[in-house]
């Protein structure tokens, strides 16, 4: 697929229900069968089960030899007894490729010229047979180079790539001409794969034209990841040849702006700036996408000339789009280079009259680090009005943090204080309270926390303080002889516990404060064994999925079951068939007591005392970016970090399982036991739709149902906020956890959508199965007719194009049942990422 290689999975050749069966390895017998290599263990895991666990087996292992029972094994020769002709012919003509991968071995023990002949003996008439024929020429070191150029002239994509990849392999051959004209013309192949090559090649060559040959690569259809990291490669590693000339010379040493801003951005140096921002000034450049990245690019590289620039060009733009662009850019490089635009920053104040709440809160934030006090009324006026919404209070919040001063403390104590400002209100005051006076801050959230009308509020107060190692000193100091309710003390304590930072004594000031017992969090042997027993005998997997999916625990918001979750935790596709119960059982209870290798909590703690907990996402020179909890990715200036360690606390909450009662929490552990085994909780090779996006309850929608009927949710309207959705492991869908979007009198609307990929245009095959009578299907908001009854359909889908394509379900009358949607046609992919 693209310019690489896309597997594709299909049924399994051997499975079993046994414990310890651990398939490693597969390979092609020389007889014709297949061997697979069986660990047969019943742990697998590394580090999370300990090495010296008798249930591990040192001794045992085994092989399995897969055939018909009344075939016969196939006729095969060593290598060794072949004759040169034999070798050969064994080399370009047999079928098997274990036969060819071990003539191959035994080619390269023999004599270079002996071989050399006996392959220049035989007769080649295919590119498959000249491909192998090139690849036992290297493998003699004797490139037929003359067979090499002549597979790049084929009709065939992979003989022309082949090709470019035998010559890539031999590109120090000094004896070899005219090889940059060659991967000149293969750039501009319509095959990504075969461009590929071509870059890849030019990398070996010396010419002085490398990069700007290679960049034309970009320029075709189907440029992905692969290719466009091979362009990116060469500008970098091949600087000097462009670097260096356009430094003294000046202009543009490429083709046009776009590959400039390319090469420019690979090697992370603002050169030829001025000539793109002077585009973009002038409108030449159109597309909106390519503003951003010169805006993300300036942002990370220019001067302060070029950043005065960039704000000059978000000034005089009408484009919202351009705006945020560059407005974004500039946060960025006040934020992480520490780095402001020359002249007067005066002009950021007119962004303070945008309606859009992007604009004005990126303005805000830049206003309250560039020091203008002229912002402050503005500011205040957002945090004082009850109808202001939450993410222009807490750009406010930010701004007026960053401009500090006696006023602005005084600002936030007076609205705490405020008897008319509502709890909500408060809450983000004392955030940011917190940053500049944390022990006043404890007080007045103190207050706060005894006069909450909901103690689930309280999460969000503690989580602040929770955040900031000067803000907890202050909570556990003032709490010390104050009371809260058990409710609100518990809340605290369970986000404490799971904090990275684990703050142990708020966590014994919380436990004083609300009167709570030490959390029984482990089980004692004789519990242990009981409670496996428990989950054999009377565990529900059904049911046990159910309280996995519940929103309360957040399970799938950190992982996932194959494709289908979170990306925080361990991908729990198998955990069932490696790991044991009593593993399962340590790791929902005591989730820092069984930490899977790779996901350890990475606590960066910055100099100003603010706390970031989560997985480290990348990390340049400047910058580190951390993907916390929630999946957000916090980027962090390297200047503004104090500490960073690996934390023993795993990001998984302490304590989510005591809102289970205990046949719940038996259910959950025999859900996850028999996730990966053979059965009903295997996930499937089956191309079931497992991503989806529902509308929430109560949507908005762009008229009245009655006039438009279903086709109203195929409309492009900006008020539809779509939420991710997923199947279970089946595939299915359990309706009755899809929202109501709408609700007429007695009329239910649930709307889903998910995405297809298309790789060949044409009429493809698709599987609904559900209540049809309810459903209503579009594929791209034309309507695909579906029988009136039944519970299973095999449809056609006519798709035009290929790429990505939009499939809607709207259900009419709310129903309890499943459904599920299955791509049979093999040129159909269940999109994966939304």
């Amino acid at each position: 697929k693209g310019s690489a290689f896309e597997s594709t999975e299909y049924k399994e050749l051997l499975a079993s229900k046994h414990g310890a069966f651990r398939p490693i390895d597969v390979k092609m017998g020389p007889d014709g069968a297949i061997y697979v290599a069986d660990l047969y263990n019943p742990i697998i895991q590394h580090g999370e089960v300990d090495f010296r666990d008798p249930r591990r087996d040192h001794k045992h292992g085994r092989i399995w030899r897969i055939s018909f029972p009344s075939r016969e094994p196939s006729p095969f020769t060593k290598p060794s007894q072949m004759n040169a002709k034999e070798l050969a012919e064994a080399l370009i003509f047999s079928e098997e490729n274990i036969v060819r991968e071990l003539a191959t071995a035994e080619l390269r023990i023999r004599k270079p010229d002996q071989m050399l002949s006996a392959l220049n003996s035989l007769v080649i008439k295919d590119d498959l047979h000249a491909v192998r024929k090139v690849w036992a020429t290297q493998a003699l070191n004797r490139l037929d180079i003359g067979l090499a150029k002549g597979l790049i002239q084929s009709k065939s994509h992979n003989a022309r790539a082949a090709g470019l990849r035998a010559l890539y392999y031999d590109a120090s051959n000094k004896n070899y001409k005219n090889i940059v004209p060659i991967a000149e013309e293969a750039v501009s192949d319509p095959s990504p794969h075969v461009r590929l090559w071509a870059v890849s090649l030019l990398a070996q060559l010396e010419s002085p034209e490398t990069v700007k040959i290679a960049l034309r690569a970009l320029e075709g259809i189907e440029v992905d990841d692969f290719l466009d990291f091979a362009v990116w490669s060469i500008c970098r590693e091949h600087r000097d040849r462009w670097v260096n000339e356009m430094k003294t010379k000046g202009g543009n040493p490429f083709d046009n702006l776009t590959h400039l801003l390319f090469a420019s951005s690979a090697i992370g140096e603002p050169l030829g700036a001025d000539q793109i921002l002077a585009s973009i000034e002038k409108e030449k450049t159109k597309n909106d996408q390519k503003v951003w990245e010169v805006a993300n690019w300036i942002g990370n590289e220019g001067s302060p000339s070029h950043l005065e620039k960039l704000l000059s060009l978000a000034t005089k733009s009408s484009s919202v789009s351009r705006q945020h662009a560059c407005l974004n850019a500039l946060l960025n490089a006040k934020k992480i280079r520490k780095i402001t635009p020359s002249g007067d920053l005066q002009s950021i104040i007119q962004f303070l009259e945008s309606e859009n709440d992007t604009i004005w809160s990126t303005a805000v934030k830049l206003a309250g680090l560039f020091k203008l006090e002229i912002a402050r009324p503005s500011l205040e006026k957002v945090l004082t009005n009850k109808q202001s919404k939450q993410i222009r209070k807490n750009a406010a919040i930010e701004s007026l943090i960053a401009l500090g001063g006696k006023k602005t403390r005084q600002f936030f104590d007076q609205q705490i204080l405020d008897e008319q400002n509502t709890y909500e209100q408060k809450i983000t005051l004392i955030k940011g309270q917190l940053k500049l006076q944390p022990y006043l801050a404890a007080k007045r959230a103190i207050n706060l926390l005894q006069d909450l009308p909901n103690a689930q509020v309280s999460g969000r107060v503690f989580a602040a303080f929770i955040g900031n190692r000067g803000a907890t000193q202050a909570l556990s100091k003032e709490l010390q002889t104050k009371k809260l309710s058990g409710e609100v003390a518990l809340k605290g304590m369970q986000l404490a516990e799971s904090a990275p930072s684990r703050p142990n004594a708020l966590i014994s000031v919380l436990q004083k404060a609300g009167g709570l017992k030490p959390m029984k969090m482990s089980l004692s042997q004789d519990e242990m064994i009981a409670m496996i027993e428990r989950v054999n005998k009377q565990g529900n997997a059904t049911r046990g999925e159910r309280v996995y999916r519940r929103e309360s625990l957040q399970c799938v918001v950190c992982h996932a079951i194959g494709e289908v979750g979170g990306v925080i935790g361990p991908n729990l596709v198998s955990i069932g068939a490696s790991a044991p119960v009593d593993y399962l059982i340590e790791s929902l209870l005591e989730p820092s007591k069984k930490i899977k290798e790779g996901y350890h909590t990475n606590l960066v703690t910055l100099k100003n005392g603010d706390s970031f907990a989560g997985g480290i996402l990348s990390e340049t020179a400047s910058e580190l970016v951390v993907r916390d909890l929630t999946g957000k990715h916090n980027r962090i200036a390297k200047v503004d970090i104090g500490s960073q360690i690996i934390s023993p606390v795993s990001l998984m909450p302490v304590g989510l399982t005591t809102q289970l009662r205990e046949d719940e929490f038996v259910d959950l552990v025999r859900f996850m036991n028999e996730l990966g085994k053979e059965g009903r909780y295997k996930t499937s090779n089956n191309r079931f739709a497992r991503q989806w996006e529902v509308l929430p309850a109560g949507s908005p929608n762009p008229g009245t149902i009655h006039h438009y009927g279903v086709e109203m949710f195929t409309q492009d309207f900006n008020g539809y906020k779509w939420v991710p959705f997923y199947a279970m492991v089946g595939g299915g869908i359990p309706m009755d956890e899809v929202p109501v979007a709408l609700q007429r009198r007695a009329d239910e609307y649930q709307v889903l959508r998910t995405h297809i990929e298309v790789t060949k245009p044409g009429k493809h095959m698709m599987r609904l199965q559900g209540k049809l009578s309810q459903m209503n299907l579009f594929l791209e908001k034309e309507k695909i007719e579906l029988p009136p009854n039944g519970g299973e359909v095999d449809f056609l889908v006519d798709c035009k194009t290929t790429g990505k394509q939009e499939i809607l379900l709207v259900f009419h009358g709310a129903d309890s049942t499943e459904f599920s949607l299955e791509a049979l046609s093999e040129d159909l992919r269940m999109n994966k990422t939304f």
